[in-house]
């Protein structure tokens, strides 16, 4: 939708020539061709398209780096805004920061974005309507980056979108569709009047789409991608967002000029929220997945135990259990008694925020902790089925024990195990 090079492509869609019967009227929002006006705009090559060579790059924000950043894009204009708005105003940010840094002063900005109209009329169409069913909203920003700030570019995004809206949808499907295309369209175009006047930066999302539901007949997939290139000579400063497969996070693959690429990828406060270029084969949430789906690329309940394992000990650790894990990795390979994890104690690894444990409740941690190391075994087939994990978990008169030697009761004795001991 939004890689097109003229706007043409996205003023007058490609509708089929057989019209769903119960959508008749909705559909035909353009009108016909020669209704356009016929103006330049209409048939010249996009103005933001730039000379030089490009590069693609991805930056992946997980849901706790997008819960932060609309927290702080969060105003008294924009209460709450949404995933797409937070991230969009950020990269919109960090965008123009590397394009004054590359010019050496700043330079007034023009984001576009593109809007899906299936949502915008009322009642809402289907979204299995067919046809290009967009318009592009745009916002500007003339002030420098950092005065305006995120709330204020939040508040930009969130104008120029909310202007797409079902009053414009009538418009466009009624007589003053000529006047509403002209004016809308001019909008973008007057800024870029003079060369190199303005930067554009066009957005479009891609998110709850469906595109990880979508099964072909093997599969659904296991990692969608956006568009990429490298070294082309002509290029739009393009911005694609994805959600993640978990569906929590985004990716914003982003097309930039070499030069600001280059300075886009070292800074520090893009690089505070996202990760760059992680590897695809890091499903589901970042450090919650199975090891194996680096090379299997499969997708199974013996997955799902491995990441119930990782959860259950961050709730017990109260932070991501990287350490741990790491340290039983090793010990798998080291048989020794010396292996770091018996040198680890127990209560050292739980949340020292809480006390400790006594009586049943230790009894419990010290299962609920070995079940977990059982769900993070290296090997898929020598991990317990998530039935077994549920039959475990609803035991209430489990009693485990440390060795097969008597000693003294679990709770007097618990400050002394180590992790090796629950292996």
């Amino acid at each position: 939708m939004a890689g097109s090079s003229s706007f043409s492509s996205l003023v007058v869609p490609s509708l089929p020539p057989l019209r769903p019967k119960s959508l008749p009227e909705y559909l035909d929002l353009y009108g016909k061709r020669r209704e356009l006006p016929k103006v330049q705009i209409l048939e010249r090559e996009i103005t933001s398209l730039e000379i030089g060579k490009c590069t693609t790059k991805r930056f992946a924000f997980d849901a706790s780096a997008i819960t932060t950043l609309k927290v702080k894009a969060a105003s008294n204009s924009v209460q709450n805004p949404t995933q797409v708005e937070a991230v969009s105003a950020f990269m919109w940010k960090c965008a123009m920061a590397a394009s004054e840094e590359t010019h050496g002063f700043p330079k007034p900005s023009l984001l576009s974005h593109v809007v899906n109209l299936r949502r915008r009329t009322m009642p809402p169409l289907t979204e299995h309507s067919i046809g290009n069913l967009i318009w592009i909203a745009s916002a500007q920003c003339t002030a420098r980056h950092d005065q305006l700030g995120l709330q204020g570019l939040v508040g930009q995004v969130r104008e120029g979108i909310s202007k797409i809206n079902n009053d414009f949808i009538k418009k466009l499907r009624g007589n003053e569709r000529s006047n509403v295309i002209c004016k809308s369209l001019k909008m973008i175009e007057e800024p870029g009047s003079k060369d190199g006047a303005v930067d554009y930066f066009g957005f479009t999302s891609w998110c709850k789409l469906g595109f990880y539901e979508a099964d072909f007949g093997w599969g659904k997939p296991l990692w969608v991608s956006g568009v990429g290139c490298s070294g082309g000579s002509v290029f739009l400063n393009l911005i694609i967002l994805m959600e993640t497969r978990s569906g929590d996070g985004i990716e914003a693959w982003v097309t930039l000029d070499e030069q600001e690429m280059a300075i886009l990828e070292h800074d520090t406060e893009l690089l505070t929220f996202a990760s760059l270029d992680p590897s695809p084969l890091r499903l589901g949430t970042y450090g919650y997945a199975a090891p194996e789906l680096a090379y299997t690329m499969e997708v199974n309940e013996r997955c799902d135990v491995y990441s119930f394992g990782v959860l259950t000990l961050d709730l017990i650790t109260g932070k991501h259990p990287g350490d741990v894990i790491s340290s039983l990795s090793l010990s798998s390979s080291i048989s020794s008694s010396t292996s770091i994890v018996h040198r680890i104690l127990s209560k050292d690894v739980l949340d020292q925020r809480l006390l400790p444990p006594k009586n049943q409740v230790a009894e419990q941690a010290v299962m609920v902790v070995k079940l977990a190391f059982a769900c993070l075994q290296a090997n898929p087939l020598s991990r317990p089925t998530m039935r077994q994990v549920a039959m475990k978990l609803s035991d209430d008169h489990v009693t485990m024990k440390i060795s097969d030697d008597q000693g003294p009761p679990l709770q007097n004795q618990f400050h002394m195990i180590t992790l090796g001991q629950l292996i």
